[in-house]
């Protein structure tokens, strides 16, 4: 029996049908691998919500505020990163892998200070897994992917600077409504409530987005401990809901 041998056009069509099943299977790939991230994001940020719960637990009720005066500064151990190596590279001028955690910049204002300790100084809790910007948990608007909902005294995270924690006694809406945690593009979330809507989205969700950390999609953390995603579409909707207000 002779040995067939595959003529140039079979052979082109076989690598024809090969480059198009790749070019159906590689998009699949990528959509799960988003996914994927997108949920290991959202157990982050549910892990920072119960961080604040145990925050406020040992205060009183006391709800993290954004950002503290420097004479509130966040008390931290004065000890050594165990895990400091493995997020070395999150850290600006930390180049000793062993060095202080207030060493970074002198105080600890804000919010991620304070709960870091909770955390057990594993820093990654902080950060999305989809975020690759150069982080600090020390630096304003650059200290996480995800940012305490803050403004003024109806916002969870009270004013930015200020000495007046908000109290969850205080919270007379539905938590299970109120965003307590939040990706946004500049990793800010709060505004002064006498401001509009549009000062609100323009300046914290701009058009276009720098970062789309889940094609649009934002991970949000709400008083109750639950955690949901917001389109981009929807936000909006929830200002209009005002679930960024506690009352």
């Amino acid at each position: 029996m002779t040995k067939r041998n595959y003529t140039l056009i079979e052979l082109l069509t076989v690598i024809f049908i090969i480059a198009v099943l790749a070019g159906l299977i590689m998009p699949a790939t990528s959509l799960v691998r988003g996914k994927a991230r997108r949920t290991s994001c959202a157990s982050n940020l549910k892990q920072v919500g119960a961080l604040a719960m145990q925050f406020s637990n040992d205060r009183d009720g006391q709800i993290p505020l954004y950002k503290v005066d420097s004479s509130k500064v966040y008390s931290l151990r004065d000890k050594t990163i165990e895990n400091a190596y493995r997020n070395k590279l999150r850290f600006s001028n930390q180049d000793n892998a062993k060095t202080n955690l207030t060493a970074s910049n002198g105080k600890a204002l804000m919010w991620t200070a304070g709960l870091v300790r909770y955390a057990k100084y594993n820093m990654n809790v902080f950060f999305c897994p989809s975020d690759e910007r150069d982080l600090n948990i020390f630096e304003e608007g650059k200290n996480s992917s995800y940012s305490l909902n803050y403004g003024n005294d109806d916002r969870p995270g009270g004013t930015s600077g200020g000495t007046a924690f908000v109290k969850m006694s205080a919270v007379t809406r539905s938590p299970a409504g109120v965003i307590l945690f939040g990706e946004t593009d500049a990793g800010l979330l709060g505004m002064d409530s006498t401001k509009s809507a549009s000062s609100f989205f323009s300046t914290y969700f701009k058009t276009p987005l720098a970062r789309k950390p889940h094609s649009n999609e934002f991970n949000t953390s709400y008083l109750d401990g639950h955690v949901d995603f917001v389109h981009t579409s929807d936000l909006q909707a929830a200002f209009d809901k005002d679930a960024y207000k506690i009352k």
